[in-house]
């Protein structure tokens, strides 16, 4: 079971990797400000499971948290999760205990855990309270553990677990460091210093105007490809700056290539549409199937895209380089086979037959995934190989996009084989294509999440950073109080969601302080000051993907990750048309 349970934690690793600063919400008596029926500060997971906090039974305060199997559902599990901050317990003794009850729970159990990884996210701690879980019926119990948390500690988890049938309630979390009570009123932030207050004001660029952007020109100019994150998928004032900063370097360069953290086959559709005027563009964004794109502010851009290039100025296009969905390639390389080599569509047909539909990768076992993509290797292997075949019959732009369709496709099957973390590669190995694909484009605007463009490690902009050196600029967004576009969970309806307050200790709480609404600064020169140098240390900075979550942190240095930094004070969910169907 013990093994069971180890394997599971770690599929769901990546579901909440945000870094806490402080334990919260231990009793579970504060509801989820995007979520009332949730409790503060945790992140939850579920599947065929339902999980909610409980007044009507709870063992001390307002609420329980509670989880059950959804009616007329079968395996499955539930968990909430809180980051435990490594600093805080590395190398200690580190007590938990907990109440829980139960209600007829049979086929699975429940318990609470704790897990320990090193900085490569190799297990170092794994503990369950009780050992081997709860099952059956019974009233409220306190249980608790021990252990020796390892000095290697880099990520710590609590986690709140149930699978199988029946109810469980869990309640009354206490954590004892090195036998003392963990107190949470304790916990006393990092704060900047007046005199680094000063020189962060000094540093200041606003950026209301082309003039702010100009200011930013040593940045920009001195690269290839210019990497515009963001720490929401959800803000307006985001998309409508990077239509900004697009139109700038329009102004300035005559070639552009605009990618975004799209399907690569599902924007070709909107390229034709900004080069030629094919297609209606709202449709194309919707078939996109990213509802981060549906949006107003995109359309405009796209629709200024297109007027720029009818216009006879210059020209943009525009390409995905991301690959979850691979059904649109898998239909174009089908159309490409059937035009120069229709024998081998049997083939095809029968080694994508499972990729049109990727969402039917998700719980395969590894047996048949390796046999995707074994067969997905198969195909790209023999379109290499039939090339100059090829070439008789298609042109060799023609060739290379099927190839490279065929990667896409191979490409989402591995996503599926290493739990999502080989992602970021592929994102980057699709945009070096698209650059070696487009040797005259003077500038390369790449439009991603702060989590794809930032030089973290094993980051998309990682690898770009390694290939491409001083030619590849990472810039982050940030935003300090506001709305913004997020759901709740899978098939979950897009809606806006209050941020809560910046925490203190965080990156936002200081930029907050300096009372100023749009603004940039110059990482790279933080990082050369010693007053600045707090920039390139890690703290905690926001990093909401397309959940809505309450405490959305990870510590990062951003003057490490990023170039520059572009701040909003204010943020207002971004205008969405709706969720488009996969």
């Amino acid at each position: 079971m013990k093994r069971y349970l180890l394997s599971l934690f770690i599929l769901t690793f990546i579901f909440s990797s945000s870094s806490a600063q402080q334990i919260r919400n231990l009793g579970f008596d504060k509801a989820s400000l995007v979520n009332h029926e949730l409790p503060f500060g945790w992140s939850n997971k579920w599947v065929n499971h339902q999980i909610n906090l409980d007044s009507s039974i709870a063992h001390s305060g307002k609420y329980s948290l509670q989880s059950n199997q959804s009616e007329g559902k079968s395996g499955g599990f539930g968990i909430s999760r809180q980051s435990l901050p490594a600093e805080l317990i590395r190398g200690k003794d580190v007590r938990v205990s907990i109440q829980i009850r139960s209600e007829a729970v049979t086929q699975g159990n429940a318990t609470a855990r704790i897990a320990v990884f090193d900085k490569n996210k190799n297990v170092l701690n794994f503990i369950s309270i009780p050992p081997n879980g709860i099952t059956g019926t019974i009233k409220w119990e306190k249980f608790e553990t021990k252990l020796e948390v390892k000095e290697e500690a880099e990520y710590a988890y609590l986690d709140i677990f149930h699978n199988g049938n029946g109810k469980v309630w869990f309640d009354n979390i206490e954590l004892y460091i090195d036998g003392k009570k963990y107190n949470p009123d304790s916990y006393k932030p990092w704060q900047a210093s007046k005199k680094e207050m000063r020189w962060l004001k000094k540093q200041i660029i606003p950026i209301n105007t082309d003039e702010g952007l100009g200011k930013l020109a040593p940045i920009f100019e001195g690269a290839k490809i210019i990497g515009l994150g963001e720490n929401t998928h959800g803000t307006r004032e985001f998309f409508q700056f990077k239509h900004q900063i697009t139109k700038w370097f329009a102004n300035k360069h005559d070639t552009l290539v605009f990618a975004i953290e799209a399907s690569m086959a599902e924007a070709k559709a909107i390229n034709q549409y900004v080069l030629q005027g094919k297609g209606n563009p709202k449709e194309l964004l919707a078939d996109l199937h990213f509802w981060t794109w549906n949006t107003q502010e995109v359309l405009n851009l796209v629709e200024w895209m297109r007027s720029y290039n009818h216009s006879g100025k210059g020209e943009i296009t525009f390409w995905g380089f991301d690959m979850q969905f691979p059904k649109v390639s898998v239909k174009e390389v089908r159309d490409f086979i059937s035009n120069v080599e229709p024998s081998y569509l049997e083939v095809i047909d029968t080694s994508y037959q499972a990729l049109k539909r990727p969402e039917a990768m998700r719980g395969m076992d590894k047996h048949k995934l390796n046999y995707l993509h074994d067969s997905a290797s198969l195909v790209l292997d023999h379109l290499k190989k039939s090339q100059s075949k090829y070439s008789k019959n298609a042109d060799s732009a023609d060739i290379a996009l099927a190839i490279q369709n065929a990667i896409i496709i191979k490409q989402s099957v591995s996503r599926f084989l290493n739990h999502g973390d080989s992602r970021d590669k592929s994102m980057a190995e699709n945009l070096q294509w698209i650059k070696k694909s487009n040797p005259n484009a003077s500038k390369f605007i790449v439009w991603a999440h702060n989590n794809h463009i930032g030089r973290a490690p094993n980051q998309m902009g990682h690898y770009l950073n390694k290939k491409f050196g001083d030619n590849y600029r990472p810039i982050a967004f940030g935003f300090g109080e506001g709305t913004y576009s997020a759901v709740l969970g899978p098939k979950e309806p897009v809606k806006s969601f209050q941020a809560a307050a910046p925490i203190p200790g965080s990156a936002e709480f200081v930029f907050q302080q300096l009372n100023e609404p749009n603004f940039s600064i110059d990482l790279c020169k933080a990082k050369r000051d010693s007053s600045g140098s707090w920039l390139a240390t890690p703290k905690p900075f926001r990093s909401i993907g397309s959940v809505a979550e309450d405490l959305p942190y990870k510590k990062i240095p951003l003057a490490t990750y990023f170039d520059a930094l572009i701040y909003f004070s204010h943020s207002t969910a971004s205008h969405i048309f709706g969720r488009p169907e996969n």
